[in-house]
């Protein structure tokens, strides 16, 4: 017997070196190179070693997973369980685990169940409790013993069940069943669990060689020769040095945020955000800028205001005598408005044949006021004075009727003060003749009783259950002197102390 042995490296330069049939370079490999095959060249040649030398490739098999286990205890007699069930989760849902003693029995077939589990221990002879609970309990393994989802074991009165798959199942219950017939508990929660990895120690069995850690998208090199740790992906490489500096309170919370956003750095050519606070030395730029402050409060070194428009005409002039600007005719709010210096008065509004309209004052002076307001005031919702709000009048003639002050709407009043301490409130006045229920959505009116009537319901919106409700007997009636109110959510019910002998006014005031 002989054989030809083909050396890897050519014996002479005409002789042709091939490993499996492939021929090999003719280029000598120098230290630390080895063969790798280049399918451009179909051939084997001399390259440094860089994939493939002591790699550790790390799975992603989950790990932890658990089967649910339970028991369930026999207590009572089970021969008389018939139609009885408990239930327990198996992967598809839950199912129902019925008693059936001799097979003559109906299934319960409770709604809700993926399937029920028969457990029959057929016609064998049945005796004192515990025998029956033995009987039962084995009738119970062996079922489970065939089932797909479930497997048991029995020690005692108490059975085991275990999940046959791991997973999270729903918890074993006793149906139907009551707390004197059985227990159940669960003894293992099914499910996964938290696998713990242990540490991985990459070594390179080349002490020159860098050892760098792979994924799909790039890589971290340790690199030998710098000391440094490299990020590589398909965009570039960052370099981790011991230069790097500490980062200070909060900068490294800073840059986890978007630029442009609360609490983000700024960076040059990037948004500036809305800073709650700062101090501004210099900006430059063509956009607009809104300023929430005092603008002037200092002397500028630089800066004008080159241009000022309105949307509309005025017709400025100097009041020489005082330094007073005076704007008449172009601004909405009055003929004329005056603003500067002038016995205190710092805003003045002038106009009609009535002279000052409206003053405020920066310090008291002789009338010791701030504001002050002629001939009244109205705060009014529309055009039309009958939608006034609020009214102040100017009295002068000391009538009572003329209010000094008047809440009001289009409606009518709802509250007003005269010069002589006049309070009026709207009211509805029931006329006489009308008896009996009422609806008066207003704080005040009046309502009639008819004759021997005991009660009376006024619906009134503004009317709850904790409103105060003061009532007034109108009327000289020999027999109904006083009236109880008794309020509800939009009404209340008025009941006389005793029945009138005639119509009989009542007077009610409602206050929230």
């Amino acid at each position: 017997m002989s054989s030809q042995i083909t050396p890897l490296f050519p014996v002479s330069g005409t002789d042709t070196a091939k490993v499996q049939g492939i021929p090999v370079s003719t280029v000598d490999p120098i230290n630390g190179q080895v063969l790798v095959y280049k399918s451009a060249t179909l051939q084997y040649e001399p390259a440094v070693a860089t994939t493939g030398v002591n790699e550790i490739t790390l799975g992603t098999d989950s790990v932890g997973l658990v089967a649910e286990v339970s028991t369930f205890t026999f207590l009572g007699d089970p021969e008389i369980w018939d139609e009885l069930y408990f239930t327990i989760g198996v992967p598809t849902g839950q199912a129902y685990v019925w008693f059936n003693r001799d097979g003559n029995n109906d299934d319960p077939a409770p709604a809700g169940f993926v399937r029920g589990i028969q457990i029959e221990p057929g016609d064998v002879p049945y005796g004192s409790a515990a025998a029956n609970r033995t009987i039962y309990a084995n009738t119970m393994v062996a079922t489970f013993g065939n089932d797909s989802d479930l497997s048991a074991t029995r020690s005692g009165d108490v059975v085991t069940i275990t999940s046959r798959a791991s997973g999270a199942r729903t918890n074993i219950t006793l149906g139907n069943l009551t707390g004197s017939d059985a227990s159940v508990a669960v003894v293992t929660e099914g499910g996964g669990t938290a696998g713990t990895l242990g540490s991985v120690v990459l070594k390179s069995g080349n002490a020159n060689a860098d050892v760098s850690i792979k994924n799909i998208d790039g890589n971290i090199r340790f690199e030998k020769s710098s000391g440094n740790v490299v990020l590589g992906n398909s965009a570039g490489t960052v370099a981790l040095t011991s230069d790097l500096p500490t980062l200070g309170t909060g900068v490294a919370t800073a840059l986890a945020i978007n630029v442009g956003t609360a609490g983000a750095f700024v960076v040059n050519g990037g948004a500036l955000g809305t800073p709650s606070s700062g101090t501004v030395t210099n900006l430059t730029g063509t956009a607009s800028i809104n300023i929430n402050g005092t603008v002037g409060a200092t002397t500028a070194a630089t800066g004008a205001f080159t241009t000022i428009t309105s949307s509309s005409a005025t017709d400025a002039t100097t009041n020489t005598t005082t330094g007073a600007v005076v704007l008449s005719g172009g601004l909405a709010v009055a003929k004329s408005v005056s603003i500067g210096p002038s016995t205190g008065v710092q805003l003045r509004f002038i106009g009609g044949n009535s002279g000052t309209q409206f003053e405020t004052w920066t310090a008291q002076t002789g009338t010791g006021l701030a504001l002050r307001v002629f001939h009244g005031f109205q705060v009014v919702r529309a055009t039309n004075q009958n939608s006034t709000l609020l009214d102040v009048f100017d009295n002068t003639t000391s009538n009572a009727t003329t209010p000094y002050l008047r809440v009001r709407n289009s409606n009518g009043d709802f509250f007003q003060v005269g010069a002589l301490g006049n309070i009026s409130l709207t009211k509805t006045i029931t006329a006489t003749g009308t008896t009996g229920a009422q609806t008066i959505n207003k704080t005040s009116g009046s309502v009639n009783f008819a004759a021997a009537a005991s009660s009376l319901v006024v619906t009134n919106s503004f009317c709850t259950v904790n409103s105060v409700i003061l009532l007034t007997v109108g009327t000289n009636d020999t027999t109904m002197r006083s009236a109880i109110a008794v309020a509800a959510a939009g009404s209340f019910t008025i009941y006389p102390t005793n029945a009138p002998t005639a119509e009989t006014r009542v007077y009610f005031t409602i206050t929230n």
